[in-house]
């Protein structure tokens, strides 16, 4: 830290310690220690010993002060388990965050190109390639470990609302930008989409919707009426200074059109800003000024987070239905019943509004194909029926039957993953009946070692 020069005593400041989050990098100071244990618990086994000239990187928030940790290489072994990192043992580790912090969930720029995977693996199906510049929605994190070696990778959603598993950070460094576009960092970057909005504007279109959260690109006046610009004279009332970055959800717009001209210097905005000082404080701003969008248009944390919790929603209760191989007994057998078609699951047909009459081949997400036909691949009937399990089985865990749930929601119907909780409860013990539908509709095989009890 160094000396002070004053006769005085030297009064040391006191530092913020940071608070650990998903995604984040962190090490401990020097001549420090902690243990990294089995599970989150003190009294738990310990796994191996964290040490100063280790950085690890924070998978989960455990609870209860424990953290799912990720440590770098050590001695080829690799350790992953939980660390207690509340207030106190923070202050006594002397925790430091390291610039490849990346908060989970989040929503950041891709810095290179990179492959899309179905799971958290080198080996598993390579289900696309992101390009560069795209902007991915994070919001889980896993790892793989392999020959010595642990990688850590982050599950996303491009813009183009496909999901999968993304290498998170390589040799280089993370594989995305450190901005975070859900926070207020947004504005020093300003964002290449609001720009091109402008022409929209222009003509009509309005990239902006009621009810949405937006981050302010640049500081304003609040008013509290919105103003001409032709009528320099007219009373404005200033209500607050929101400075750039600001949360603000929308509430009103009011196109001023008398001057269709110049109708793009005419568009207010009626907010609420959520964030921040001037939080509670509600006006007009203005969306544009000269040629520069004020108003970030990417939709901003609310919306997000909402589809994020219920993608993450834990459920705990065992399922029944749904079973593994030779791994423990099985209970009593219970029959589906009659066909599927006489009872139709209204949660799957009514939201594929005008592709009712279509399903994906689930072969190779070439195309869609009608009711009746089947792939080219195809050479006989498609068996979407799951068999008897055998005497030695194990019920799924939930996690299990929720990652099965999310991958095909995410290939072929994206828009129905936030009701994949609400299936998963709905049909809790009757499990069979959402999964032969699933794999009925979008012509996908029965996951392998699934049975029903019948």
């Amino acid at each position: 830290m160094g000396c002070c020069a004053s006769k005085k005593p030297a009064t040391p400041t006191k530092q913020r310690s940071p608070t650990p989050f998903s995604g984040g990098s962190y090490s401990i100071g020097k001549g420090k220690t902690a243990p990294i244990l089995k599970s989150p618990s003190s009294s738990s086994e310990k796994l191996s010993t964290l040490t100063s000239d280790v950085t690890f990187r924070v998978m989960s928030d455990a609870g209860g002060g424990f953290y799912q940790v990720l440590p770098d290489q050590v001695g080829g072994e690799i350790a992953v388990g939980y660390l207690q990192l509340n207030a106190s043992e923070i202050e006594r580790t002397a925790l430091t965050q390291l610039p490849s912090s990346r908060e989970i969930p989040g929503r950041y720029r891709l810095r290179a190109s990179s492959s899309l995977h179905d799971r958290p693996s080198p080996k598993s199906e390579e289900i696309g390639e992101v390009p560069a510049g795209e902007e991915l929605l994070l919001f889980d994190l896993s790892h793989h470990a392999q020959d010595g070696q642990c990688q850590v990778y982050a599950r996303v959603k491009t813009q183009g609302n496909c999901i999968g598993w993304m290498v998170l950070e390589d040799v280089q460094g993370p594989k995305v930008d450190s901005t975070n576009l859900l926070g207020p960092d947004v504005a020093k970057i300003g964002n290449d989409a609001a720009q091109q909005a402008l022409k929209g504007i222009a003509s009509g279109s309005v990239p902006w919707k009621v009810g949405g959260s937006y981050r302010t690109l640049h500081s304003q006046p609040l008013l509290e009426q919105p103003v001409l610009e032709r009528h320099q004279n007219q009373t404005k009332t200033l209500l607050e200074t929101v400075p750039s970055g600001s949360l603000v959800r929308l509430a009103q717009i009011n196109k001023l059109a008398d001057d269709p001209e110049k109708s793009e210097r005419k568009l207010w905005l009626m907010v609420r800003v959520v964030d921040g000082k001037k939080s509670g404080s509600s006006g007009w701003l203005r969306s544009v000024q000269g040629n520069e969008c004020l108003m970030d248009t990417r939709a901003q944390w609310e919306e997000e987070k909402l589809v994020i919790e219920e993608l993450l929603a834990a459920y705990n209760a065992p399922i029944s239905a749904l079973r593994l191989p030779k791994l423990g007994k099985a209970d009593g057998v219970q029959e589906i019943g009659t066909s599927l078609e006489d009872q139709p699951i209204q949660e799957l047909d009514g939201q594929l509004d005008n592709h009712d009459r279509e399903v994906a081949c689930g072969l190779c997400m070439c195309r869609l194909l009608p009711i009746g036909r089947l792939h080219p691949a195809v050479l006989q009937e498609h068996d979407h029926s799951l068999p008897t399990a055998p005497a030695d089985s194990q019920a799924l865990t939930n996690e299990e039957f929720h990652r099965w749930l999310t991958n095909i929601y995410s290939r072929f119907n994206p828009r129905l993953l936030p009701k994949v909780p609400e299936y998963m409860q709905k049909y809790r013990g009757r499990e069979p009946e959402l999964v032969e539908s699933i794999c009925s509709k979008y012509r996908v095989a029965v996951p392998p070692g699934w049975y029903k009890l019948g």
